[in-house]
């Protein structure tokens, strides 16, 4: 299980109380029912946390998961509650999962969750999110004084042509999209927002 460097996570003591952070990434309406469901590499996120979990468990730890994820969309349901079915169908106990459904940025999903986290009092503190989120969410998370160990889905490459693509351009808007939150982020550190 791979975790952002690419190297495998180590195996969890046993009796030892791990928490892994997922966060929200969107929601959208799919299907001819258009049902609600996590967006883009959302699912991967999800899958991700179904795998750490499952190898906690049978390290004989004791692991939780909190998702975060509001309603930025203004979509029927937050994220949080959205994802958290799927959390549940991948063997995550309900006992063990909290739901964090009020945030609406990267900022609040680490203000948020960081009174849960303290609450769960964790050996180890994990966060997945993708590749490209994760150095603004690791600067939001210090600064409510956590330092998670990032995991990351895996990296689905583009394939290179000499036209460009839409894959191409949606990854090029995320990219610039998490460009300008870091330095919105340092910007608002600078005058005292955050």
């Amino acid at each position: 299980m791979p975790g952002s460097t690419g190297h495998a996570l180590a195996p969890f003591a046993p009796g030892s109380h791990p928490v892994f952070i997922v966060l929200g990434g969107g929601t959208d309406f799919t299907g001819p029912h258009r049902t609600l469901r996590p967006k883009g590499d959302s699912i991967e996120k999800i899958a991700m946390a179904g795998a750490c979990y499952a190898r906690a468990k049978a390290d004989g730890a004791h692991p939780r998961v909190i998702v975060t994820g509001g309603n930025p969309q203004r979509h029927p349901m937050a994220e949080g509650d959205v994802y958290a079915p799927d959390l549940l169908s991948l063997g995550i106990s309900a006992a063990d999962l909290s739901v964090e459904n009020r945030s609406w940025n990267t900022y609040q999903n680490a203000e948020f969750v960081a009174p849960m986290v303290r609450k769960a009092d964790p050996d180890a503190l994990y966060l997945i999110t993708t590749a490209l989120h994760m150095h603004r969410s690791l600067l939001n998370f210090a600064r409510f004084d956590m330092s998670p160990t990032p995991i990351t889905p895996p990296w689905h490459a583009t394939r290179m042509t000499l036209w460009p693509s839409l894959d191409s351009l949606a990854l090029s808007a995320t990219a610039l999209h998490e460009i300008i939150g870091t330095v919105v982020f340092h910007l608002y550190r600078a005058i005292g927002k955050y």
